[in-house]
């Protein structure tokens, strides 16, 4: 889990020159192959779910891509926990996203400053954590906030909700966990027609050591996940004047290596992993690749 450090000011500088860092060496041919697009025509997501799809990189057209940055302080003020008597602690914690969208990736010559960034957006919401029984977690959560475009452009109200469950599953080798989860989403724009989705997650991850391999001491461990995305409603992915071109459902696989419950300790900053999630719909016609830095279920 990420643990803010008793900086605030060193703990977001570190979360922007970490993330930054990673964006300007990773190549820009590693987005999508014709992703958020149809025919290369230049179609974008709308910035406002910038926050719900995470960061990543997002194909628009051969030529211009987007980058989504959200920056994930959060505080949890009370862990949760179960004692042998059965008697319950609901954890408690915080978050403060900060949702920046990138775009012309190709024009930046290894240099990301203020004026590549082209949204805003600022979510904060409280999420719970509450023991069921000794295997079975769940996490409500509820995010409210306020976007807008940099240009002096369009501005929108914010909002994500939904419950999050990870089951133990009674395997011995490794730490397997059964996902799911509902979540809703949606913006209201300053102008014109507001939108929402529906979004049902249901997903397996498992946590393996990696033999004799360590990191300043600690064993490592190789995590992965699988989960399929349905949405009740078709997201849209356009561009102003052109007609919305729509996905129905997004699978998504992810790669990471771990300390198990230890954190990496970076910039001051906790993170549970580090590595690679790559998403792509049933019909091909949306891809990206995100940068995985906890489980769908504390994420």
């Amino acid at each position: 889990m990420y643990q803010p450090s008793s900086n605030p000011l060193r703990n977001f500088v570190g979360i922007v020159a970490l993330i930054c860092c990673i964006a300007t060496v990773v190549p820009s041919s590693a987005v999508a192959q014709d992703g958020m697009s149809g025919g290369g025509e230049e179609n974008i997501v709308h910035w406002a779910y910038g926050s719900f799809l995470g960061t990543g990189w997002y194909r628009v057209s051969a030529d211009r891509k987007a980058f989504v940055l959200r920056i994930p302080p959060r505080w949890t003020y009370r862990q949760s926990g179960m004692d042998d008597e059965g008697n319950r602690q609901i954890g408690i914690e915080f978050r403060f996203p900060l949702t920046l969208g990138l775009a012309q990736i190709d024009d930046l010559g290894g240099i990301i400053n203020q004026e590549n960034f082209t949204t805003a957006s600022f979510t904060p919401g409280i999420e719970l954590e509450i023991p069921v029984t000794e295997k079975w977690l769940l996490r409500p959560y509820l995010r409210v906030g306020w976007g807008k475009e940099l240009d002096g452009g369009e501005s929108a109200w914010i909002y994500e909700g939904g419950i999050k469950s990870r089951y133990v599953l009674p395997i011995k080798k490794g730490d397997w966990g059964l996902l799911g989860a509902v979540q809703y989403a949606g913006y209201k724009p300053n102008v014109g027609a507001s939108s929402d989705m529906l979004n049902l997650m249901v997903g397996i991850e498992t946590r393996q050591p990696l033999g004799q391999f360590s990191f300043r001491d600690n064993p490592l461990y190789l995590e992965w996940q699988v989960t399929y995305n349905r949405l009740s409603d078709p997201a849209s992915f356009r561009r102003r004047g052109d007609p919305n071109i729509e996905i129905h459902d997004f699978w998504e696989g992810a790669l990471a290596v771990s300390m198990g419950d230890k954190p990496f300790r970076i910039f001051g900053m906790n993170f549970d992993r580090f590595g690679l999630a790559y998403q792509i719909s049933s019909d091909n016609r949306y891809r990206a690749i995100k940068i995985n830095l906890r489980s769908p279920f504390t994420n």
